[in-house]
């Protein structure tokens, strides 16, 4: 199999997506691995810093790699990523006993 194009978006509700597409040759043969390092900070310009939400940045993404198998036929693989909040959301509110 033989990748020629890698398309990514990196976007949260709310802010303008980042993307970037590639263009190649990205053989990928039986029980290969591919790996595509990433990398994406999301920040506000906004006199509070906080993009007017008391929302956690959430990161999501999306890898698309098109290209042809073996036998010529094109191939598609779409990859959607949802990361942590950064930071981790709070913990719910809890009770503190102590005896």
């Amino acid at each position: 199999m033989t990748f020629d194009q890698i398309s990514l978006a990196i976007y949260q509700p709310g802010v303008t997506p980042y993307t970037a597409r590639y263009r190649g040759g990205w053989e990928l043969g039986p029980k290969d691995e591919f790996r595509i390092a990433l990398h994406a900070t999301i920040y506000c310009q906004g006199a509070e810093g906080n993009c007017g939400s008391g929302y956690a940045p959430i990161p999501l993404g999306q890898v698309v790699m098109l290209g042809k198998d073996g036998g010529g036929q094109a191939v598609k693989t779409v990859i959607d990523l949802s990361l942590p909040a950064d930071p981790p959301a709070a913990p719910p509110d809890h009770v503190d006993v102590r005896s």
